[in-house]
């Protein structure tokens, strides 16, 4: 028995000997079938990177023209909203020069003109500012404040607006009641002031509470056109061009005041937003995917001579489907 073992097995180192050249054969096929099926997969690959090379071209082509529009219309809006501010105030002044002739008396109750205001504000300012009685006042229309009348409840009578053909009796009616400082109808307390366009009497109102403050504290001040207020502290003076700035340089130097929020435009945030904009040139290398092709690997061969080294050999594992195993080659090149 152990005879014959000894007989059979150099039969079956025979065998395997006959079964190396036929699977070192299918293994160079299927490696032939590995490098053809991976040049059709490189191949679509490079067709599918041209077209997105092509792409990529039309899209930054687009995105210049772009750019190049933007760039050109925020500088067009940032110009339009410079005009914009320039008319603004041109018709601002307008308005005001308008205004001129005409002033505004706050203070009278409610229906004390009756049916003739313009008869009854020339009786109340002789009276109250003791003009001779022939004098004449000039005044040609008037009328109380267009806003709703006031309600019962509440006490802040509408102003009125009396229109004078004179300046010059106009500018004697407000410059005897500013140096009064107190002018009365009947028992009622009324001032008298110039006639602002909405815009710069806003802007006027915003400085009340540093006016009062400055009367608590007996330092002199006063508010220029438009919208300027000149104040005469004991070592300065100091004229401010907003509430804002008046009221912080006020609370520095000890004054209990509220200081005032600026105020800024709506439309500045969106216009700072145009003015830092601007095209960013690329500094970034491209993907490689994104490349020309002929900056890639030539061919799938080149690619395993890279992966490989330059050892002339493809050392690669191949799994076999059919027969469920793995094999391990060394193959020269093909």
């Amino acid at each position: 028995m152990v005879g014959d073992n000894e007989e059979n097995s150099p039969s079956h180192e025979e065998e395997d000997d006959e079964d190396d050249p036929v699977s070192l054969a299918s293994i160079l096929r299927e490696l032939k079938d590995f490098r053809h099926e991976n040049k059709e997969q490189f191949s679509e690959i490079q067709r599918n990177q041209q077209q997105t090379d092509v792409r990529v071209t039309q899209a930054e082509a687009r995105i210049d023209e772009v750019e190049t529009a933007l760039g050109a219309t925020s500088t067009l809006i940032k110009q339009l909203l410079a005009r914009q501010d320039t008319m603004e105030a041109k018709l601002t002044d307008q308005e005001a020069r308008a205004r001129r002739d005409n002033l505004r008396i706050y203070g009278i109750p409610e229906e004390a003109e009756g049916t003739n205001i313009i008869v009854f504000l020339e009786n109340m300012l002789r009276d109250s500012l003791a003009f001779l009685p022939e004098t004449d006042l000039k005044i040609e229309r008037a009328h109380r404040a267009l806003a709703p009348k006031p309600a019962g409840g509440q006490t802040r009578p509408r102003s009125i607006i009396a229109k004078f053909s004179s300046y010059r009796v106009k500018e004697e009616v407000i410059r005897i009641a500013w140096q009064k400082k107190q002018v009365m109808y009947k028992d009622t307390q009324f001032y008298v002031d110039h006639d602002y366009p909405p815009l710069i009497l806003k802007k006027r109102t915003e400085y009340n509470q540093a006016k009062k403050v400055l009367k608590e504290h007996n330092i002199k001040f006063q508010t220029p056109y438009p919208a300027k207020m000149r104040v005469f502290y004991n070592e300065e003076t100091r004229l401010y061009q907003s509430a804002a700035e008046a009221t912080v340089d006020m609370s520095a130097r000890g004054l209990p005041v509220t200081v005032i929020p600026s105020t800024v435009d709506p439309y500045q945030r969106e216009l700072q937003q145009l003015s830092s904009w601007q095209a960013t040139p690329e500094t970034e290398p491209a993907h490689p995917l994104l490349q020309a092709p002929d900056r890639q690997a030539g061919s799938f061969k080149d690619c395993l001579l890279k992966s490989c080294g330059n050892s002339g050999e493809i050392h690669l594992q191949i799994s076999d489907r059919e027969k469920g195993r793995n094999c391990c080659v060394h193959a020269p090149t093909l």
